[in-house]
Formats: structure tokens, C-alpha cells, sequence
């Protein structure tokens, strides 16, 4: 049941996300996927297993977790109206990906 129910809170914010995109109130389709959906999936997945020191090392990960979105948003901020829509989004992902392997890779080597 809770598969659910974490399925349908995901599967709501993204279509209230695609619903404020296209109204006056766009800007808070920027906003929202920032609210802790799948946070909030991850750290009750992570404390139903009883583990607090998991649940806690979760959420210090995903403080740094936040540099990738960052340099894609950096990426698109950059290059939008400079080259198609589609190579600009294709080059933010690749930075996304570069910066999160980069920041995984980086929590494996200090935290272990």
C-alpha cells in the first residue's frame, strides 16, 4: 500500500508541476520540484528499514546532492536562446550527470 501511495504523491506533483507551467503562475512550477517529494519518499523508505544512522547519512548526502541541479539549471540559464532547445537541455543533463557522478564519487572516497 505504501508503494501506492508513494507512486501517486510523485505522479501528482508532477502533474500539478505541468498544470502551473502552463498558467500566470508559472514560476511555481519552478518552485515545486523542490518541495520534498521524493525526499520525503527516501527518508521513510530509509527509516522504515529501523536504521536512523541511514535515514541521517541520507539526508547530509542529499545536501550535497543539490550541486547537480544547480549546475543544470547554470547550463540552461546559460545557453537557452543561444542554441536549440533540445542541445541546451542535452548539455545541462550532461553537466548534471558529470556533476553527480562527481559528487557521488566524492561522498564514496570521503564518507565511505
Amino acid at each position: 500500500m505504501i508503494h501506492i501511495l508513494k507512486a501517486l504523491l510523485g505522479g501528482g506533483v508532477s502533474g500539478i508541476i505541468s498544470m502551473l507551467s502552463r498558467s500566470q503562475y508559472f514560476l511555481l512550477s519552478g518552485l515545486l520540484p523542490f518541495f520534498p517529494t521524493f525526499t520525503l519518499i527516501a527518508h521513510i523508505s530509509a527509516y522504515e528499514t529501523g536504521d536512523v544512522a541511514h535515514t541521517k547519512s541520507i539526508s547530509l548526502f542529499m545536501i550535497f546532492a543539490v550541486l547537480p541541479i544547480i549546475g543544470y539549471n547554470i547550463c540552461v540559464y546559460a545557453l537557452v536562446g543561444r542554441m536549440a532547445f533540445w542541445l541546451c537541455i542535452t548539455y545541462a543533463l550532461i553537466v548534471w550527470f558529470i556533476l553527480s557522478f562527481i559528487v557521488y564519487m566524492g561522498w564514496i572516497k570521503i564518507v565511505g
